[in-house]
């Protein structure tokens, strides 16, 4: 197994360098599904189910579509903005733009974003059933339990810290008084 350079971990992937092969790539699946997946899923929600199953488990392929859809939707803008581009010149979204706003069928999305939703989404579960996307899947679960295991021993092991401060800031004696006979506690 390989891990992620932290220069890997600090790129942004646009939808377009995504869209060809992000399930056959790992940089880029593992991009996708540790930096930007959390923000869709949620960032409280995201910790508690990323290690319990594969990821075609618990996240559905309209939500992946969903999640690349707004890479492709927002990247360019936001790129432009972070860069101070001229707000003449900022490119604007591909799928919600004004144009779209009192739509309400796809709540502001056009109806060209349908249609490439739901050709990605079919993507999406073509490629989840190759034999290298269920070996990412599987890397990348087995990963997320490492780190579980690792956050769940250094939760317990501050809990048992905290306890062993505590008792030692208690005053202990005996019936001589010397703190030296006292009784030792294993917690």
């Amino acid at each position: 197994m390989h891990a992620l350079k932290n220069e890997d971990k600090q790129r942004c992937y646009s939808y377009e360098e995504m869209i060809g092969d992000y399930r056959a790539n790992r940089e880029k699946f593992f991009w996708f599904m540790e930096t930007f997946l959390p923000v869709l899923v949620g960032k409280e929600i995201y910790p508690k189910i990323c290690h319990k199953r594969k990821p075609s488990v618990w996240l559905r392929a309209s939500l992946e579509a969903y999640g690349l859809m707004c890479l492709k939707n927002y990247y360019s803008t936001l790129k432009d903005i972070v860069n101070k581009v001229d707000e003449a010149n900022i490119q604007r979204y591909e799928y919600t733009h004004e144009d779209n706003v009192r739509e309400r069928k796809n709540q502001g999305w056009g109806s060209k974003a349908a249609t490439d939703f739901n050709e990605l989404k079919k993507q999406i579960k073509q490629a989840r059933k190759t034999s290298y996307s269920d070996a990412l899947e599987t890397e990348f679960w087995e990963k997320r339990q490492r780190e579980h295991k690792i956050m769940m021993e250094l939760k317990q092991s501050k809990r048992k810290k905290k306890v062993v401060v505590e008792i030692e800031k208690t005053e202990f004696s005996d019936d001589e008084g010397d703190p030296d006979n006292m009784d030792v506690y294993a917690i």
